[in-house]
């Protein structure tokens, strides 16, 4: 059973503004080119034809900004301790998972617009973030592991899981085992199901993209975002960047990008979102219609245009917007549900 540590003080968010890069160097550049290249990934023989696709334009929807007080811990889990966040309320939960090189943090702006309704669970991978850090269980079913076991210690009866990038990949594997309390899934900039293939001088500079504060402004600047970040929410992704342990830096490009979890994505059975920034390098919207899309075909598919990879931060009210409007769909199935039990 997964254990709880005592809660820490509250989290202050650093506002700082960064100088401004000058040190655009040839690894730099050669990041940007590898993390592109991790698109081309062989179509699937059958695309799905009939697809919803809804497009969003930015600045679309900003309703003022709930704030609530947020509450940290750490969970035994899979022998390993994960830095949890928690705020809002409501009876269901929504529980986050972020990118490779992010944590808890990214989904701020996110999480204040959802909390009066919502009760949020936000985890920060092992490897990242305040999480422990051990030597291995890097793989994709070690993450979803530790995000079992903090849903299970919490005692979520109804959750949806919310995935962005690398925690998209996870939050496929959890859902494809049709866990009890979950309702639905949505899924931020996924990353595929399906292995992501590299040479090995371009996964090693993946490896190193978040080296130093020159490599990740590089990486914020032309290869993660479409609009520029202001100060504090640029700082952030530095700190989180560089914070993760060089383990779990290195386990994204030599392990779990590799992984192929098609096969399990298909079992999918819950409603599910797929959010995407029309201008995405990383996970771009081609190889998520070829590689994802045709795995999960219930799933409807939204573009927010003018928008990189790192939307959760680029465009925090559009996503807020799409996910309230799927969240009603999720009440309906349950509500729908509910009376077929009851005739």
């Amino acid at each position: 059973m997964p254990a709880i540590a005592g809660d820490k003080p509250k989290r202050r968010a650093a506002a700082a503004k960064l100088p401004s890069s000058t040190a655009a160097t040839n690894t730099a550049r050669l990041v940007s080119r590898s993390i592109a290249f991790s698109n081309s990934i062989t179509p699937l023989s059958t695309v799905a034809t009939q697809r919803t696709i809804i497009k969003y334009s930015a600045q679309a929807y900003d309703p003022p900004i709930q704030r609530t007080e947020v509450d940290e811990m750490k969970i035994e889990t899979n022998g390993t301790r994960i830095h949890v966040t928690q705020q809002g309320n409501g009876s269901l939960a929504l529980v986050f998972l972020h990118y490779y090189g992010g944590s808890s943090r990214t989904w701020d702006l996110v999480a204040h617009r959802l909390s009066d309704r919502y009760r949020i669970v936000a985890t920060d991978h092992r490897g990242w973030g305040e999480s422990d850090a051990p030597v291995d269980g890097y793989r994709i079913a070690d993450l979803a592991d530790d995000a079992e076991g903090v849903i299970n210690a919490l005692g979520l009866v109804r959750y949806v899981l919310v995935g962005h990038s690398m925690g998209g990949k996870v939050a496929q594997l959890i859902a494809s085992r049709r866990p009890r309390g979950l309702e639905g899934l949505v899924l931020i900039a996924p990353s595929p199901p399906s292995p992501t293939i590299l040479s090995e001088e371009q996964r090693a500079t993946l490896a190193g993209a978040y080296r130093s504060r020159e490599s990740v402004e590089f990486v914020i600047d032309h290869v993660l975002t479409a609009k520029p970040l202001d100060a504090r929410c640029r700082e952030q992704v530095v700190e989180d960047s560089l914070k993760g342990a060089a383990q779990a830096k290195a386990a994204w490009p030599e392990i779990a990008m590799r992984e192929d979890v098609t096969a399990a994505v298909g079992a999918i059975a819950v409603p599910t979102v797929v959010i995407s920034g029309e201008l995405d390098q990383v996970d771009r919207i081609d190889t998520l219609q070829a590689e994802l899309l045709p795995r999960i075909p219930h799933a409807a598919m939204h573009i927010l245009r003018g928008v990189g990879h790192l939307s959760p931060l680029e465009a925090p009210a559009e996503i807020a917007q799409i996910m309230e409007s799927f969240l009603e769909v999720v009440d309906a199935q349950r509500t729908r549900d509910l009376d077929d039990v009851h005739r």
